[in-house]
């Protein structure tokens, strides 16, 4: 038995002896009280002193201690950065044999050995019950900085009171070396551009960096992705292999020395749809859509030079761009395929014509359509039943604002007021606004002044 635990005893049987005497003296004669206490004191102290030296089990060497608390012990994993929001998670394990009630923790500082003792320190911590406590937490380290990070844990005893702390070996580490300015460029049905920088004062050293993407959001080095060197500075990838018409998610990533990923903040795209050509008419191409009318549909505008190019403004019923407006005011039928008044079929030739407004609400009503940027022009895509698309070009821009208009060959018609009815015709418009944060898009057919300046796609048998 240890000197501790006998001098704890004893110091009981000392007050309970005490408080037999006093209770004793006070039933004595006044008489034999001296010499009374004497003798009694004696045996008392004799007694209690051979008592306190008696052996306990504890104290034969041949038996193992049963009730011994084993040491507390803390361990560190390697860190590793959270694929969402590019914090550091630093993990650890505590063991202690028996179940305790501890506090455990991590403590970091940019001092060597951190302790709770630092001034200049970080720390974290939280009550567990166990003998083996896994625990874990988000740091949010400032960049180019070398950090020493601890774990911790202490028991406590009573409320207020803790054992002494213990602390495991401590890591050394730098933030991630975060990539940012991500952009996106040169999208193609199957490929696309990525270009980011790294900081010239990124610590420590980048060696490895590039470009990760996927399907579903926060990719990270695990799904596909490039290795482009080391370093800082700006640098790019050309990507390919993609699947056309596909929404990706896209990061920036680097390795720094530590070993621990930094990735930049996400950004999403869409691959082109592959717009085909099923033939040409009079040297100018058309795609069949698979609508129900069979009609084919220009690939791109007229005066247009590819899929992008919007073309030239006409009025309606001009055949010239930039021409006075001669039908403003006149009572007209339907003109599509006429040369006199469908710029299509004068310019093109052949069975060329502009739309009819039932045609543009066929080519509404039975495709997909979606806003999208294809080779640096917003516009739209739609996509046929068939699977086949065409794309819309917008052909007037403003702040916050994309859309686009072209004329059909139906005049407008009202009849209970006769003079719109000869001063508007029917136009397909699609437009894009930002409110408040957000992007309102529309498409369909309407009326629109004559006067105005529309573009023009023309259709075919």
């Amino acid at each position: 038995m240890s000197f501790g635990v006998v001098y704890l005893q004893a110091q009981i049987h000392w007050y309970n002896v005490t408080e037999f005497v006093l209770n004793s003296k006070s039933q004595m004669s006044n008489n034999l009280a001296n010499k009374s206490m004497k003798k009694i004191m004696l045996l008392l102290v004799i007694g209690l002193l051979m008592y306190s030296c008696k052996p306990s089990p504890i104290d034969d060497p041949t038996e193992e201690p049963s009730n011994v608390s084993m040491a507390i012990t803390v361990k560190m994993e390697e860190p590793t950065t959270d694929a969402t929001d590019g914090s550091t998670i630093v993990r650890a394990i505590v063991t202690c044999g028996e179940s305790k009630d501890l506090m455990v923790g991590f403590i970091w500082s940019t001092k060597e050995n951190p302790t709770f003792e630092d001034q200049d320190k970080g720390y974290w911590g939280r009550n567990e019950y166990g003998d083996l406590i896994e625990y874990e937490y988000h740091l949010n380290l400032k960049p180019n900085i070398a950090y020493h990070i601890v774990a911790y844990a202490f028991e406590q005893i009573f409320d207020g009171i803790y054992d002494s702390i213990h602390y495991s070996e401590y890591i050394h580490m730098h933030a991630a070396v975060k990539p940012k300015d991500l952009y996106i460029t040169d999208i193609e049905v199957s490929s696309a551009k990525f270009s980011a920088v790294i900081d010239e004062n990124a610590k420590p050293d980048v060696i490895a960096r590039g470009f990760c993407w996927s399907t579903h959001q926060n990719p990270t080095i695990e799904d596909s992705h490039t290795t482009d060197g080391e370093g800082v500075g700006w640098y790019s990838s050309v990507v390919e292999g993609l699947e056309g018409f596909t929404k990706y998610y896209v990061r920036a990533y680097a390795v720094n020395s530590d070993m621990t990923v930094g990735y930049s903040s996400q950004q999403v795209f869409k691959t082109m749809h592959e717009y085909t050509i099923d033939g040409y008419i009079n040297g100018y191409a058309y795609v069949d859509l698979g609508l129900p009318s069979g009609l084919k549909w220009a690939t791109y505008n007229i005066d247009g030079s590819s899929v992008v190019d919007f073309g030239n403004y006409y009025t309606w019923g001009q055949t010239t761009p930039g021409a006075e407006c001669i039908t403003y005011g006149v009572e007209m039928d339907d003109f599509s395929g006429d040369p006199q008044y469908d710029a299509a079929s004068a310019n093109w030739g052949s069975t060329w014509r502009l739309p009819t407004k039932a045609e543009c609400e066929e080519l509404k009503n039975n495709c997909e359509w979606e806003f999208i940027s294809y080779k640096g022009v917003r516009g739209i895509v739609l996509i046929g039943p068939n699977n086949n698309a065409i794309f819309l070009p917008s052909t007037y821009t403003g702040y916050n604002v994309y859309g686009g208009g072209y004329w059909t060959s139906t005049p407008y018609e009202n009849g209970s007021n006769q003079e719109k009815h000869n001063k508007y015709a029917y136009v397909f418009s699609f437009d894009e606004t930002m409110i408040h944060g957000e992007y309102l898009t529309s498409l369909g057919v309407g009326m629109t002044n004559r006067i105005g300046n529309e573009t023009l796609r023309a259709v075919s048998e």
